[in-house]
């Protein structure tokens, strides 16, 4: 190519293609552990010669802390971490340092994290070895390693000074399938189907929630079941009947407690309407997140209606932006996931 000359941030302008343009060259390098903002020169060395490319700004920028609505959305991730450590030791002395962040503060501390390990949020700012030789502000680790939560390691690297527990073993997986078949086909109550969902949060791992809400209120006595907020954005307001409600009528027609569900739905579609801005602050979320509002309907068992009457269900206006689900559509996505997290 032609000549490439350095340019701030780590850029390489390549003349010969366009003038004016920068490129990324990627370039192998060892895991990068910034522990304070500063600059990182960065250099390329071929035969022995090195030349200074540029130099790499690290800045930081607090995360947001994580609250219960958002725990939730973590947790339904099938790679979801348990917790995350941070190892360090100094090669000179053999002193050890490590912190650890728990997704469920209130839950035990996993059995491979050492007793002497600090909870970041009582960890001192600076960290020093018994030699002296290693000494780590971790001022700023204390503000964001709550972060890597968000971001689950998606392949193991022994070298890293990280190490996740995963919230999932594949077996857990497993195990929950059964438990929720088993559950749906007693005749439940809708409040047990509704606390086991609250629990176990994988159940809606097919909606990519980024916040999940319990028991939202929209802006009446009546309240939906769940609220999710979506990576796409979209908020969908959710709400439950039991496994055992009729889903159609022996004359081909929908069931009462199925449209009295949809008539549920379509005094939020009102609200929704009327009231946006209103309903988006009660439930603590910003305009800015919300790009649009649906509504999902669970109730029945596929296997309690012929071909037809499930596809009139699916197909039927029930109400505006609604969805209709059966409880063993929730069930099917737990056998997806299962396999997703025996890959990963």
């Amino acid at each position: 190519m032609g000549e490439s000359q350095p340019y701030g941030w780590g850029f390489l302008s390549g003349v010969e293609t366009e003038p004016g343009a920068y490129e990324f060259w990627p370039m192998p390098a060892p895991p990068l552990l910034v522990k304070k903002p500063c600059r990182v020169m960065v250099d390329l060395e071929i035969a022995n010669q090195s030349y200074r490319l540029g130099e790499v700004v690290c800045g930081f920028v607090e995360p947001l802390p994580i609250g219960d609505a958002e725990r939730r959305a973590i947790a339904s991730r099938p790679n979801a971490p348990k917790a995350v450590e941070f190892n360090l030791n100094c090669r000179a002395c053999n002193s050890v340092l490590q912190v650890y962040v728990l997704l469920n503060p209130s839950e035990p501390v996993p059995k491979r994290i050492k007793p002497n390990a600090f909870d970041v949020s009582e960890a001192p700012n600076e960290w020093a070895c018994q030699c002296g030789q290693s000494v780590l502000d971790l001022s700023y680790l204390k503000r964001g390693m709550h972060d890597l939560l968000r971001h689950p390691q998606t392949s193991p690297n022994e070298r890293a000074p990280l190490n996740y527990t995963p919230l999932y073993e594949s077996g857990r997986i497993h195990s929950l399938v059964g438990e929720y078949e088993e559950l749906i086909l007693s005749s439940p109550a809708e409040e047990e189907v509704q606390k086991f969902l609250e629990n176990n949060p994988l159940l809606w791992s097919f909606l990519s929630p980024m916040k999940i809400i319990h028991k939202p209120s929209v802006l009446t006595r009546k309240k939906a079941d769940f609220g999710i907020l979506t990576t796409q954005n979209i908020l969908y307001l959710i709400e439950i009947e039991k496994p055992t409600t009729r889903l159609v009528n022996r004359d081909g027609s929908i069931a009462a407690d199925i449209m009295r569900g949809a008539n549920q739905i379509r005094d939020w579609e009102l609200v929704v309407d009327d009231h946006r801005l209103a309903l988006l602050a009660e439930l603590g979320l910003k305009e800015v997140e919300v790009r649009e509002i649906r509504f999902i309907l669970i109730g029945g068992l596929v296997r309690d209606v012929d071909a037809v009457g499930l596809a009139k269900l699916r197909r039927s206006p029930l109400a505006s932006k609604t969805q209709f689900l059966c409880f063993d559509d929730l069930g099917s996505s737990l056998h997806t996931m299962a396999a997703q997290l025996r890959g990963l």
